[in-house]
């Protein structure tokens, strides 16, 4: 099994979809939206080509994880 095969298994398995059916759909692969309207910044946008997942739900995603992060990188929520 190749790493590609790897990554399509854990994403089906976590999110329902694979990366590239996420990038082929432009949507997000955690929500389901379209991603590049929740992509707020340049490091969103590249993310999204990373992970198939939008700036939001990575925010939210790493906030949830660590939130220490709010104080060293804030969300875009805490951006106004």
């Amino acid at each position: 099994m190749n790493l590609q095969s790897l990554l399509d298994k854990l994403a089906l398995v976590a999110f329902g979809m694979t990366q590239r059916e996420a990038w082929s759909k432009g949507i997000c692969i955690e929500c389901k939206q379209p991603a590049l309207s929740k992509c707020h910044t340049g490091i969103g946008c590249n993310e999204y080509r990373i992970s198939a997942i939008c700036e939001e739900c990575f925010d939210a995603w790493r906030e949830r994880r660590d939130p220490a992060c709010k104080s060293v990188i804030p969300a875009r929520s805490t951006i106004q």
